[in-house]
């Protein structure tokens, strides 16, 4: 488990902490602005792109259609509109991802408690630590987010 999250971890240019819960709290972070950013990103395309980045092989699939329904619709919006569209889907998302934590931290029958494991349960390590996992959301979009407001 260490050496993959550590490797991870290189990959976005992150100074490894020595404590295993650091370097599972910044890889869970990681993950999961890699995920915010993807969702934001393809939620970007259709907004900004009145054509896919490239040609479906079957124009007529119910993917093709729906893909260019939406971006027909998006492409009449002014450019205000678009950039209150995005900023809605960003607070959005934003929000699917803390209430989330925060659920996860603070709920009436009292915390969950995150545990990563390797697979043969030698090791494990905590990344809320003695601290909330919603308060380290957006310390984690600093540090890993490519989609920057």
């Amino acid at each position: 488990m260490k050496a993959e999250i550590h490797a991870h971890l290189r990959t976005h240019n992150i100074e490894i902490p020595d404590a295993p819960d650091e370097a599972v709290n910044l890889y869970l972070g990681s993950l999961l602005v890699e995920k915010l950013d993807y969702w934001l990103a393809r939620g970007f395309d259709y907004i900004d792109n009145p054509q896919p980045p490239a040609p479906y092989a079957r124009p007529s699939s119910e993917t093709a259609k729906k893909d260019t329904a939406r971006r027909t619709a998006l492409a009449k919006l002014d450019n205000d509109t678009k950039q209150t569209i995005k900023n809605l889907l960003r607070e959005s998302l934003e929000g699917i991802l803390f209430s989330t934590l925060l659920t996860f931290d603070q709920t009436p029958a009292g915390k969950w408690k995150l545990q990563f494991r390797t697979k043969d349960m030698t090791a494990r390590a905590n990344p809320g630590r003695d601290y909330e996992l919603h308060d380290d959301l957006y310390k984690w979009m600093d540090l890993f987010s490519k989609n920057k407001q």
